[in-house]
């Protein structure tokens, strides 16, 4: 989804629709390993004879920027899988302030939840956000403990996913 002025409204309505008419608790951005588009924007030349989807990356500029700071030293898989959890983390920053789904997250009727699916092991990581203030669940709400493992991706911050064992 793209940030500030980007044009991508079928989003917004998705998100807007889901808030406002499905009533949802939990809104999911998931990404995945081995992920061709985050792979393209590593490697603009790639996308020659692309025009399209050269522009609908664009909107990836954020992502880039997060990846050159904070994980310019890594390469390879390792520049891959950064570059696919930082645009998570980047979708999640685009959804906090629309204006439907802003005061649902501020009243904890809504939360968001980052996850990266690495296909080849079958882990799920989890974005695990700053701790806010512990709510009485819903009434018929389901709870699902799970296991989980700090993974980060730069030493020096917190850890921003979790592995989570999925159905566990």
């Amino acid at each position: 989804m793209p940030g500030g002025e980007g044009s991508e409204t079928e989003a917004q309505a998705v998100v807007d629709y889901a808030v406002l008419a499905l009533e949802v608790s939990n809104i999911i951005v998931r990404g995945h390993s081995d992920r061709g588009a985050m792979k393209a924007l590593l490697d603009p030349g790639s996308l020659q004879g692309l025009p399209t989807v050269a522009t609908w990356l664009a909107n990836a500029g954020p992502t880039l920027a997060n990846v050159c700071r904070k994980h310019g030293h890594l390469e390879g898989k390792e520049l891959l899988d950064a570059t696919i959890r930082e645009n998570v983390l980047v979708q999640l920053d685009h959804l906090r302030p629309l204006p439907d789904l802003a005061p649902r997250l501020a009243d904890g009727r809504v939360t968001l939840h980052g996850w990266v699916h690495e296909f080849e092991t079958g882990e799920v990581l989890a974005h695990d956000p700053p701790p806010r203030p512990v709510r009485p669940a819903r009434r018929g709400a389901l709870l699902t403990p799970h296991r989980s493992i700090a993974r980060d991706l730069d030493e020096r911050s917190p850890p921003a996913f979790a592995t989570r064992a999925v159905g566990g």
